[in-house]
């Protein structure tokens, strides 16, 4: 969901596209990496837990029912945490403050273009077809086999 594939759900998002693009998630694993390694602090263990309870109701919703950025909701306030979390990491990077904060403004731009291309180049040609009910998908339900199993289709 949040790194190697998203919901099939083009309503909201483009298909298979995971909830956070390659940079930002980048910036989140070194993040929890971070928080996990300064366990002790006070904040790092309140947004950690915050995480863990907030990813339950993501984890215990179908992907067809919602997409992944709507039901994981209750963890981005501690996606936030985290990924400025590797954000700070990045720098500390013991070279001018000037180019850090120029690679940093970098590394955000970056992931912008990368989610307004998203948007707008490959969104644009899913979304007519993402309302669209197909007979095979719900054909498993119309012979009452209400467990979504890709494999029966």
């Amino acid at each position: 969901m949040f790194f190697f594939q998203g919901d099939m759900n083009g309503r909201h998002n483009y298909p298979g596209k995971p909830m956070l693009n390659p940079i930002i998630g980048m910036l989140f694993g070194i993040g929890i990496i971070m928080s996990l390694k300064n366990w002790k602090k006070f904040s790092h263990q309140l947004f950690l837990l915050y995480f863990a309870l907030g990813i339950l109701p993501p984890l215990l919703t179908y992907p067809w029912e919602n997409p992944n950025a709507l039901r994981a909701v209750t963890v981005l306030p501690a996606v936030a945490f985290f990924v400025g979390q590797g954000l700070l990491l990045l720098s500390k990077i013991p070279i001018k403050k000037q180019y850090v904060m120029f690679g940093l403004c970098i590394i955000v731009t970056l992931s912008a273009i990368y989610e307004v291309r998203t948007y707008f180049v490959f969104q644009s040609l899913v979304f007519p077809a993402s309302f669209e009910i197909h007979q095979n998908l719900l054909q498993p339900y119309l012979q009452g086999n209400y467990i979504f199993d890709p494999e029966k289709l």
